[in-house]
């Protein structure tokens, strides 16, 4: 069973909605897939209600039971606690999103330094959200986090966050057939696949 942990510094940066959108990717595929909402907010839970009743016939692949799931998807707690660092242990994949900002890379910084601590040698990659890739601070962003030697590979850049938005909100996916967002779309594909190299396949 692999298990994909999502982790951010803090809330609000897309650590949920990756770690539910992930769920139904998994599903979508027909593979056997099970979670832990361990984030006090329970968003994974509320999203997952929503999605089952928009995709029941999803149901026999989406459980809260691993045994006989092919994947585990973690929702971790924002931040360096003890939740977290346990689901860091079981990690096949850690998925970190952040947005870009100044105090963003303090607290990623510390978030690098927790990971090197408690999951040396881990596979895991970096989600940039809802950034503006014209701004300076991105340039900052990648010039004093990004070139550190320990900060994981970006596998993905999500700037269309009203599309994320209203894909949480109607416990969408924004692959779904007439979705209308085809750029975000298409991140999500190029998220996926940059996923399963790491993992060394070629999909779910």
């Amino acid at each position: 069973m692999k298990v994909l942990v999502w982790w951010s510094s803090r809330g609000t940066v897309g650590k949920s909605t990756g770690a539910a959108h992930t769920i139904g990717a998994i599903a979508f595929a027909k593979k056997r897939v099970a979670w832990i909402d361990a984030d006090p907010e329970g968003s994974l839970n509320r999203w997952l209600e929503r999605f089952l009743k928009k995709h029941p016939q999803l149901r026999p692949f989406i459980s809260e039971e691993t045994d006989g799931a092919d994947y585990l998807v973690i929702d971790c707690p924002p931040g360096d606690n003890e939740r977290a660092r346990q689901a860091l242990q079981w990690a096949s994949l850690i998925l970190i999103p952040t947005t870009v900002g100044p105090t963003e890379r303090e607290r990623f910084s510390h978030l690098l330094t927790t990971l090197s601590q408690h999951a040396p040698g881990k596979l895991t990659g970096l989600i940039l959200n809802q950034f503006d890739p014209t701004a300076n601070e991105i340039r900052r962003f990648k010039a004093e986090i990004l070139q550190q030697p320990n900060c994981p590979p970006i596998l993905a850049a999500w700037p269309h966050r009203q599309a994320w938005k209203t894909a949480w909100t109607e416990g969408k996916c924004v692959w779904e057939t007439g979705w209308g967002h085809k750029p975000a779309a298409e991140e999500w594909k190029k998220f996926e696949q940059a996923a399963w190299q790491l993992l060394g396949q070629t999909g779910w």
